[in-house]
């Protein structure tokens, strides 16, 4: 009871409440609803919100909540219609179900409930299990958010004939910006559907631009091809790079077939043979600011060829995203080299899963350089080494080498490290006033590690440590100790 007294001290304050992972049932109840009310932000992932305590929620009025997140949890077809009675809130604007175990069945109950909106403008359906036969229901709930401007739907099951239909309830939508479909199951017979959305979209006046992101799906450059021969897709309607999955013949294309430019950004299906062709490209435009190029499988080869001839010669560029791609320690340490003089423009490098440190252990010689680089790398501001299979030894060696890097986000989850990098983060936050946010979710961070990050000042002045699913207690938990998994991109 006190702990939740400090909870209503805290939300009369900031307004933003967070209940993740604590169960939402009994005495507590009546409390907690009267903190809701009060509440613009809500939190309520990895919490037992199914059934009774969310049907409580959607009976409320909630008159100042303008986000509402539900993740991480098991809901049931009655949460569908308590899920749609949330919408209603009178200033809601942003409700995110991501990794939340929703389902075909849930959907359809939520998209029958819905009223039609005029509030809601982003929906995030992300990891939601949703799978073949869920179409309509998709169709229905764009239909009625009508002022829907970003629909998330990524790392679902979705099919062709799922995503059809939800494309056509586009045609005439003013205000859809944003449609984020990748890694489902599509594949090139998509480009039908694509080409006649754009089509109709062009036909219409005072109607906002719309961006479709359908990377690392079954699709090929015979999709990109398609859609460009159809004479509806501007740099402005859709963006198309990273579908590459079943290459062939490739060696036929010039990298102008295989590229998206969006303003000053670029995303490509750009296969190893492609590769030196690129590298000349990157180091004769002078307008690149942001490189996307994950599902290509690049290697050590190919991050070579990028480093020597393209980056260290581009001052511009300063995002470049490789993530699932098969580049190991080699082809780091060449990426990271490209970026140590002066003039290098590189801010932020995403190599999230591709095996960087598979096998590596501490004395390792290219470990030693890649950490000797790395902290050369003065303009170097957002590292993402996610899924890098890293052992708790090299995290804790990593942090160590970053104690006076002017680095500020650093994502570290989905690997092997434990309470000797909760530790050394813990140490090197003495000297370092840089790193603002971290994520060490998905590791084996116990709670010997948590006690060691609670018990530094300076960890507990950053702006967010992210320790979602690692063997702690959850109760040792406190801003800016947070029991999440997910980040950000840099460019969102």
């Amino acid at each position: 009871t006190m702990a939740i007294c400090r909870v209503v001290q805290l939300v009369a304050q900031v307004d933003v409440f967070n209940l993740i992972g604590r169960n939402f049932t009994g005495h507590n109840d009546v409390m907690l609803l009267s903190v809701l009310e009060k509440c613009v932000k809500v939190d309520l992932s990895s919490t037992k919100i199914s059934g009774a305590p969310l049907r409580a929620v959607s009976r409320l009025m909630l008159p100042k909540l303008e986000h509402l997140t539900i993740g991480l949890t098991q809901l049931t077809q009655v949460d569908g219609k308590y899920l749609a009675a949330c919408c209603q809130a009178p200033r809601l604007t942003y409700l995110s179900l991501l990794a939340t175990f929703l389902g075909n069945t849930v959907l359809h109950s939520f998209a029958i409930n819905l009223n039609r909106n005029d509030r809601l403008t982003v929906l995030n359906l992300g990891s939601c299990n949703l799978s073949s036969g869920c179409g309509s229901d998709l169709s229905t709930i764009a239909l009625r958010l009508r002022h829907l401007a970003q629909l998330i739907l990524i790392d679902n099951s979705l099919h062709n004939q799922d995503v059809a239909p939800l494309l056509g309830s586009l045609h005439a939508h003013q205000h859809i910006r944003e449609l984020r479909l990748s890694t489902n199951m599509l594949d090139n017979g998509i480009s039908h559907a694509l080409t006649g959305l754009l089509h109709a979209r062009r036909q219409h006046d005072n109607i906002a631009s719309l961006t479709v992101y359908i990377c690392g799906n079954n699709t090929d450059i015979e999709l990109l091809r398609s859609i460009r021969d159809s004479g509806v897709c501007g740099n402005d309607d859709i963006w198309l790079g990273n579908t590459c999955v079943h290459m062939t013949n490739m060696q036929k294309v010039k990298v102008s077939d295989v590229v998206q430019r969006w303003g000053d950004r670029l995303m490509g299906i750009v296969p190893p043979c492609l590769v030196p062709s690129f590298a000349l490209y990157l180091r004769t435009d002078g307008n690149l600011r942001a490189a996307y190029l994950s599902f290509n499988r690049l290697g050590n080869a190919s991050a070579r060829v990028l480093a020597k001839v393209g980056l260290s010669h581009n001052t511009i560029l300063d995002f470049l995203f490789l993530a699932y791609n098969e580049i190991r320690l080699p082809g780091l340490i060449a990426l990271l080299q490209s970026q140590t003089s002066a003039r290098a423009g590189l801010r932020a490098l995403l190599l999230l899963h591709n095996p960087v440190f598979q096998g590596v252990e501490r004395g390792n010689t290219d470990l030693h350089l890649m950490l000797s680089t790395l902290q050369r790398c003065a303009n170097l501001r957002f590292l993402d080494l996610t899924g890098t299979r890293m052992t708790d030894k090299t995290g804790a060696d990593l942090l160590m080498s970053l104690k006076r890097h002017p680095l500020d986000h650093l994502f570290l989850s989905n690997n092997e490290l434990a309470d000797e990098t909760a530790g050394t983060l813990a140490d090197i936050m003495e000297e370092n006033n840089h790193l603002l946010i971290i994520a060490l979710s998905d590791n084996q961070i116990t709670d010997t590690g948590v006690r060691r990050l609670l018990a530094s000042t300076k960890v507990m002045s950053m702006d967010c440590v992210l320790l979602g699913s690692n063997p702690c207690s959850l109760g040792l938990l406190q801003p800016p100790l947070l029991c999440s998994h997910f980040g950000f991109c840099p460019c969102d």
